[in-house]
């Protein structure tokens, strides 16, 4: 689904990202873990295409074929498939929480911009959608609260479910559960468990291992800016370079 190939990034001289090659399958969850500074977000940066890589690859399967998407834009990438989740929070915070997924729907500029403004009027079959959604993850009693209004947590349901509804073919998670508590931290588990249940790929950053190790298909461990492992959720718990890296054991 998503193949990273030889993949470097350097910043004055640091190797963010020295060399990295690995796969995420279609239908699995895929996690990325390694302590603070070990590349991951710079990983995920190149995924989606906020910064450019020096060096190498990064190819994505489409319903025209492969395609290497570096050099493409953020927004290009998006439309493409590629769906995420960012760690700080982005939701519209004068918006109502079914505003907030309503003019996610539309991936167009020009279209998200005409409802921001109110020129567009949402269609019914769009409204249904997004509440399905919000029901499927018990926001239902809230929808008419604006982002603002919300607690942390409650937004980090909010904007998975609106990641959900963007057009995608891949999900790519930046810390799903950093800061909530921990209800709302087993609720996010179990969407998505059900998201791989229903087919969806899904690729994620998150420092909660009981959480990551937990969901997760395949784990890739970074430190400074290499994989040193990639093993099943069990060979990781198991692995002395990793206990020794990242657990500090």
């Amino acid at each position: 689904m998503l193949k990273i190939n030889n993949l470097k990034k350097h910043f004055s001289g640091i190797k963010a990202v020295n060399d990295c090659s690995f796969g995420v399958e279609k239908g699995k969850i895929t996690a990325l873990i390694g302590p603070n500074g070990s590349g991951k977000t710079t990983m995920f940066n190149l995924i989606c295409g906020v910064v450019e890589p020096d060096d190498g690859k990064i190819i994505f399967s489409t319903n025209t074929g492969d395609r290497n998407i570096v050099g493409m834009s953020v927004e290009k990438i998006s439309n493409l498939g590629i769906s995420r989740l960012f760690q700080q929070s982005r939701l519209f915070k004068n918006l109502t929480v079914l505003e907030n997924l309503l003019v996610a729907e539309d991936n167009e500029d020009q279209k998200f911009w005409k409802n921001i403004c109110g020129l567009n009027r949402f269609d019914k079959s769009k409204t249904e959608k997004a509440t399905k959604i919000l029901n499927d993850f018990g926001l239902n009693e809230i929808t008419h609260l604006t982002a603002g209004e919300l607690s942390f947590g409650q937004k980090r349901l909010v904007e998975l479910a609106r990641n959900i509804l963007n057009y995608h073919t891949v999900l790519v998670l930046d810390e799903p559960v950093a800061g909530v508590n921990p209800k709302i931290r087993d609720d996010i588990a179990k969407i998505i468990l059900q998201m791989k249940k229903d087919g969806e790929t899904i690729l994620l950053i998150e420092h909660d291992m009981s959480f990551t190790l937990g969901i997760s298909d395949k784990v890739i461990v970074m430190d400074a800016g290499k994989i040193i492992v990639t093993g099943t959720p069990e060979e990781i718990r198991n692995n002395p370079e990793v206990l020794r890296i990242y657990l500090g054991k």
